[in-house]
């Protein structure tokens, strides 16, 4: 879609549930939204959360296309500011079948004291076992969307032992935060799957509800309405249910637009 000039020409809202980056996000400023985690919350807590470890050698797995571009700018942006950079960064192409050859002899010899993984959760999950086997060392820190399940399915108990994932969203299973609790009651209720929910499902529910609240409070169903109330409800109190991520372009704030809007959904 970016290649193509998809983004830039269409007039209807886009709600995402994976971390937004510019090179997304800046090209449908006025129609793009984020749920779930910040557009960079997963970064700073998949590493800067272990500084007291004194974790000074960080590298990423990144996918070879505008998204791992943008991470690795933003990593190194970061990182300069405590006078670091990253220690590698190979890419690597979304498909099918990835050879992880390339990418963890690069981490083979740069030694990285971590390695954030970046892309789709059969890559992530896949990396993790081949790394793991060919004997790659360095602590291994995926971001929100990496799948736990996936990866213990693929890899096996062992070796994912020791793996972190920076999970923004609050445990499917605890039913004492108000909103998990309506989640699993609906989920139970109408889902047609056995057992507990996945953070995938509760991001996809929570999805859900951005929009049904975006109409109700808009009181406007249309494209345009949708994408208003997305923009008010950034300092919204119903929105303030999670955090919702402006495009680095648009400024998180309340227009005279919102508030006028808001008065007549109240």
């Amino acid at each position: 879609m970016i290649k193509e000039g998809v983004l830039e020409k269409i007039d209807f809202p886009i709600l995402g549930v994976i971390p937004g980056v510019e090179s997304f996000a800046s090209r449908c400023a006025s129609t793009c939204t984020i749920s779930g985690p910040a557009t960079w919350t997963s970064w700073r807590r998949s590493w800067c959360s272990r500084r007291p470890w004194a974790k000074s050698k960080i590298a990423v797995l990144a996918t070879d296309n505008p998204n791992g571009e943008s991470v690795i700018a933003y990593l190194n942006g970061t990182l300069a500011k405590r006078n670091l950079k990253l220690a590698a960064a190979p890419k690597y192409v979304i498909g099918p079948k990835i050879d992880w050859a390339p990418a963890i002899k690069a981490f083979q010899t740069a030694q990285p004291d971590v390695v954030i993984l970046l892309g789709p959760p059969f890559a992530t999950a896949g990396f993790i076992k081949e790394a793991k086997t060919a004997g790659l060392t360095s602590s291994l820190y995926g971001l929100s969307y990496t799948d736990h399940r996936l990866a213990t399915k693929l890899a096996g108990n062992q070796l994912v032992r020791g793996v972190a994932i920076a999970q923004v969203f609050p445990n499917p299973a605890n039913r004492v935060v108000p909103l998990i609790k309506e989640f699993r009651d609906n989920f139970e209720k109408y889902g047609k799957v056995q057992g507990v929910p996945s953070h995938f499902n509760l991001e996809g529910y929570i999805a859900g509800k951005i929009i049904v609240e975006a109409i109700r409070k808009s009181k406007d169903s249309s494209a345009a309405g949708v994408a208003r109330a997305w923009i008010c409800s950034r300092t919204t109190t119903w929105a303030a249910t999670w955090w919702i991520s402006p495009p680095p372009s648009t400024p998180a704030r309340r227009s005279s637009t919102c508030r006028s809007s808001a008065g007549r959904a109240s």
